[in-house]
């Protein structure tokens, strides 16, 4: 059972009380204590930080904060300034800080980097984490251990292990504001909380007891109201005496000069140096005495706020629709370089079928991914990997090739199964030539035995032979920086300075040499943050280019988000939302308001115009397709299904709840990223038979109707600027959910009702002036749906 052991009990909004606060004070500027820094006018021309700097959310205690996550030179920095509640140690020779958070910080800070007499404003955030004691009570029983497993340690029971007192074990946690689930280890044996009557469907065939950490509140909120010449207005919500609201243009700390507030209403000039950029950025957040509240951002194209979304160019994230590859399994478009592995024991599901880097030319070519309104192509790897079979560590021990990509023997030599330099060439160029961005999938973490100078260079690999006798494989959070995935597949030692080196000069290589925009990278929990900050280095010293770096990991958010800033990665996949989502829109059981409360998570957490992930499936997991329509069970071990029968859909439900994903992908902040197939509800277990070929022709009409879908909900996504800068609200009771969108004037409501009955939505808009693109038309707030199904409303605000 947990309890708080620290908090303050927030002011709570009630109407006596509202009255008295929305006329409270507002402040518009944090207090800063100056060191050595004379201010210039106005902003620099030729600016020190090129691309906007993302938030740094500050530890509980100590936070470390590398300079070269901001400056390429961080020599050019002349001094450092902070907001009050804050104390600071700068290693001028190391360039970093060590920032602590004092009692009275506010939960939005700052941190200024002076060079040559600008400012260069850093966003800090306030830890919202609190201190809850765990306690298990035995009952008398005799027991010897006790740990803690569940989503805030990564379900490793060894990070939170409880101490015996008074007869009752107890242990404090760190818990930032939001849901958890999680088991008591007692003497090695997992279970359920006996002292915590609430509990969740774990999507595997059992339950896990569910803490709710923090109350809720009414935070502040800031929002786009109108449009003028040069200008802006926002709109602010606040219930507290204390607001705080901060605006930045790029880096810089817009002053008084530029913000006039008007009650509850603040106009913000555009300064004249935006009209020198294409494309630079207006930035908000705001915050009251004990919460933050959402932020905003604005692109700004020559100085002037952008209104149309054709001005949204490929090289604009926030309007990334992403389509992944598993180049294998996709398209042969040259038969002349199929070579499958020879091994007798090797099935045919773990071997080659044909599938090349022709193949996706030629789709790009004909126009499929512009049909499907896609604008992002994420590629599996395509470096060399071996001629030969291999047998997996653990069991079954079954024998696979490399056709997946991920057994690297090469760091920049295309695999000849796949093509070539010049295919590969080619395939960027007509991709670029379409207004598409090319990533491919980069393996960093390992490298196969074969790889030549892992032969020449042993000492280049982690420990594989644990002192207890272990091996060290797939001991995923025990060793999570030297576990290796296979007795044939090495990983490598960062610590070592040629091995980094290594690594970050051959992932350069690729934007070098072939002009692709960016990376998907495996394994990434797997890897130290020490290569991650010099590949993104490396890359800003290399190109001004926008590049998009997406990362894997399985874990809390906590540890996803440490991979996630200015220094390392833009965004990494939010399987934590992937797999509430999942759950809700396959299970008849599973009613919305888990993953409505995830994704409020999710935008409180990664921040409200993040670019993280939002994945229709991917090929480690099983087909959404085969979940949703039941030919596969949640309870079922999936990879074994898959060896042992075909695994079809089951019921054709599955279609409208894989539409009903598509648009739960697309209207949320992120990046929608559909897993090839599932286009057209491509059935599937678990891994290979997730990764069957790919069908283009011959399609039934309920997949050429769930494409066309498809088609329209991510062009939906890529013409409307709600859907890529706006503003999010979401709202869930049972099997509705509302998920509204708003930017300036135009407003995007997305409705589902994934019950088998007809519902009545209530929206909480008067909708029905708004244009319905499926054809549901609402009376007042309230629409009317049919089973298994959505409705996007787009209008705009009466009052504009």
């Amino acid at each position: 059972m947990f309890r708080i052991l620290n908090f303050q009990i927030p002011i709570m909004r009630s109407p006596s009380l509202y009255n008295f606060l929305s006329k409270g004070l507002l402040v518009l500027a944090v207090c800063f204590i100056h060191l050595s820094a004379t201010a210039q006018a106005g902003f620099p021309k030729d600016q020190a930080i090129l691309n906007v700097v993302a938030p740094v959310t500050l530890n509980q205690d100590t936070t470390t904060i590398y300079l070269s996550d901001f400056f390429i030179k961080p020599e050019l920095i002349d001094s450092v300034t902070f907001s009050k509640g804050l104390k600071n140690v700068w290693d001028r020779k190391a360039q970093t800080i060590m920032v602590t958070a004092r009692e009275g910080l506010r939960p939005i800070a700052e941190m200024k980097l002076w060079s040559k007499g600008y400012a260069y404003s850093i966003v800090l955030k306030k830890s919202a984490k609190k201190t809850y004691e765990f306690t298990y009570d035995p009952k008398g029983a005799k027991v010897t251990s006790v740990m803690l497993a569940g989503e805030m340690n990564d379900w490793n029971p060894k990070r939170t292990p409880l101490h015996e007192k008074g007869g009752k074990w107890k242990a404090a946690v760190d818990l930032n504001p939001g849901t958890y689930q999680y088991q008591v280890v007692v003497d090695d044996k997992w279970m359920l909380d006996p002292a915590n009557p609430s509990k969740v469907d774990n999507n595997n065939g059992g339950f896990n007891s569910l803490f709710v950490a923090g109350v809720s509140v009414d935070r502040p909120t800031v929002a786009s109201s109108k449009l003028g010449p040069n200008s802006f207005t926002i709109s602010v919500d606040y219930h507290n005496p204390v607001f705080s609201f901060v605006a930045y243009w790029q880096n810089f700390r817009l002053g008084k000069d530029y913000i006039k507030r008007a009650g509850d209403e603040m106009l913000i000039s555009i300064p004249e140096e935006a009209k020198d950029m294409d494309r630079s950025y207006i930035r908000i957040f705001c915050s009251d005495t004990f919460s933050t509240g959402n932020d905003i951002l604005l692109p700004l194209q020559n100085g002037e706020i952008i209104r149309d979304p054709a001005e949204v160019t490929r090289s604009d994230k926030q309007g990334d629709v992403m389509y992944f590859v598993l180049v294998d399994r996709f398209n042969d478009g040259d038969k002349s370089n199929d070579k499958k592995v020879v091994h007798p024991d090797i099935k045919p599901q773990a071997n080659y079928y044909g599938g090349d880097l022709e193949g996706i030319r030629q789709k790009i070519d004909d126009g499929y991914f512009k049909s499907l309104n896609i604008n992002t192509l994420w590629i599996s790897p395509i470096v060399q990997n071996p001629e030969t079979a291999f047998r997996e560590f653990p069991e079954p021990h079954d024998w696979y090739s490399g056709y997946h990509g991920y057994w690297p023997i090469s760091l920049t030599q295309i695999d000849h199964r796949f093509g070539s330099e010049k295919v590969f060439k080619q395939l960027t160029d007509d991709a670029h030539k379409n207004n598409i961005n090319v990533l491919i999938d980069l393996v960093a973490n390992h490298v196969h035995e074969d790889y030549p100078l892992i032969k020449q260079h042993p000492e280049w690999r982690t420990q594989l032979d644990l002192p207890d006798g272990r091996k060290n494989i797939r001991l995923w959070d025990e060793y999570r920086l030297t576990t290796w995935f296979d007795t044939f597949l090495p990983t490598l030692d960062f610590s070592n300075k040629d091995v980094l080196k290594l690594e970050v000069d051959s992932s350069a290589f690729w934007i070098q040499h072939y002009g692709i925009d960016g990376f998907r990278h495996d394994a990434t929990k797997h890897i130290p943050t020490t290569f991650w900050r010099a590949l993104a280095l490396k890359l800003k010293q290399e190109t001004t280019r926008s590049l998009y770096q997406l990362g894997e990991t399985y874990g809390s958010k906590e540890l996803i988000g440490s991979y996630i800033g200015s220094g390392m990665m833009d965004g990494q996949f939010d399987f934590n939302l992937y797999f509430d989502a999942r759950a809700a829109f396959a299970k008849d059981d599973v009613t919305f308001e888990k993953v409505a409360a995830t994704l409020q998570q999710s935008i409180d957490f990664y921040g409200s115009h993040h670019l993280m992930g939002n994945i229709s499936g991917n090929h480690d997991l099983p087909r959404f397709a085969s979940l949703a329509g039941g030919g596969l069970s949640f309870s079922e071990d999936a990879r074994k299904a898959g060896w042992g029968r075909d695994v079809k859909m089951g019921s054709d439900s599955a279609y409208d709840k894989m539409a009903m994903l598509i648009a739960f992908i697309s209207a949320i902040p992120g990046v929608p990223i559909i897993y090839y197939g599932d286009e057209i509800a491509m059935p599937g277990a678990g891994d290979p038979d997730n990764r069957r070929m790919m069908v283009f022709a011959g399609l039934n009409d309920k997949q050429k109707k769930l494409k066309e879908t498809v088609a329209k909900l991510f062009g939906l996504r890529t013409s409307h600027l709600a859907l890529m800068y706006g503003e999010t609200q979401v709202f869930a009771k049972e099997n509705t959910m509302v998920i509204q969108r708003s930017y300036f004037s135009e407003r995007v409501v997305v409705v589902f009702n994934k019950s088998k009955q007809t519902q009545t939505v209530e929206t909480g808009l008067n909708i029905a002036a708004y244009k319905p693109q499926f054809g549901h038309k609402a009376i007042g707030t309230t629409v009317e749906l049919p089973p298994l199904s959505f409705e996007i409303f787009i209008g705009r605000r009466i009052a504009d």
